[in-house]
């Protein structure tokens, strides 16, 4: 099955190079206008063709377990004859590119339209002409240098007077400041009032707070007193109260409601544990 697929590939694909390869077509033009075409068609052709005869090669060695027809071999040599004509066509047009390439006049390249950079003139080098030793002025220059008086001590950095500072010319101010100036002030007076007036509020209100807790002083010691009171009358009750069993508890609970839903305690009854406490 794969044998005969490639051999279909393969016909199909040497009936496409025979068309390709017609030197009357203009893709096979060799001439400065389609030379850049015509290499790159050459180059497409030349690949389609190392892959025909690697097709082809791949079905003869698949074809040699099947017993050999003669028209098979016919049909396997016809191909590589006509791969090897257009394999001869394809190196004829790329010979013809290469000759017209090298009759073609060379561009001049960028860099060597440019100028030559040229190198400075090296700066003169100042010459040393010795003196005569013996000379008198070469005598004074090993004597000391004698000082010369001064009235006044010598600055340490030399009296050049500071250049003049440059005036300012109201005339250029603006007479009246701008609009957004203006604005940013008005804002800052009106954040300003709007503190003091909150800060004056605060202390208004601690100052009522202040009163009001001097005030309510002597009402919280009289309730201060009257629980203290409560805590001391409760206090025996509920430690006589604590005694008793839980059970016990429940059942006095219990018969003390039922008392009051029928009427409540008499005046001289006696009083429930409960109502005593």
């Amino acid at each position: 099955m794969n044998t005969a697929h490639d051999r279909i590939n393969l016909t199909r694909l040497v009936v496409r190079l025979q068309r390709e390869v017609d030197p009357a077509s203009d893709e096979w033009r060799v001439d400065p206008e389609t030379l850049k075409r015509t290499h790159l068609h050459a180059t497409a052709v030349a690949r389609k063709i190392i892959f025909a005869r690697e097709l082809l090669a791949r079905v003869e060695q698949e074809e040699l377990d099947e017993p050999q027809s003669s028209s098979r071999q016919h049909a396997n040599a016809a191909i590589a004859q006509t791969l090897d004509l257009a394999e001869d066509a394809v190196h004829d047009v790329q010979r013809r590119i290469a000759v017209l390439r090298q009759s073609e006049p060379k561009k001049p390249s960028l860099l060597a339209s440019l100028p030559m950079p040229t190198e400075p003139a090296p700066a003169p080098t100042p010459s040393i002409i010795p003196s005569d030793p013996h000379s008198p002025a070469h005598e004074h220059d090993h004597l000391l240098p004698t000082p010369t008086p001064h009235d006044e001590p010598l600055a340490l950095f030399p009296s050049t007077p500071n250049p003049p500072q440059p005036k300012l010319d109201r005339n250029l101010l603006p007479a009246e400041p701008p609009a957004f100036l203006s604005t940013s002030l008005q804002t800052q007076d009106h954040l300003s009032a709007q503190l003091a007036e909150m800060a004056t509020l605060l202390k208004r209100g601690a100052e009522q707070f202040g009163s009001a807790l001097e005030k309510d002083k002597p009402s919280s010691r009289a309730r201060r007193t009257r629980l203290s009171r409560t805590s001391a009358a409760w206090s025996p009750s509920a430690r006589a109260f604590a005694g008793i069993p839980s059970r016990a508890r429940y059942h006095m609970a219990r018969h003390g409601l039922r008392r009051c839903c029928r009427g409540g305690m008499g005046r001289h009854a006696a009083p429930h544990p409960l109502h005593a406490m």
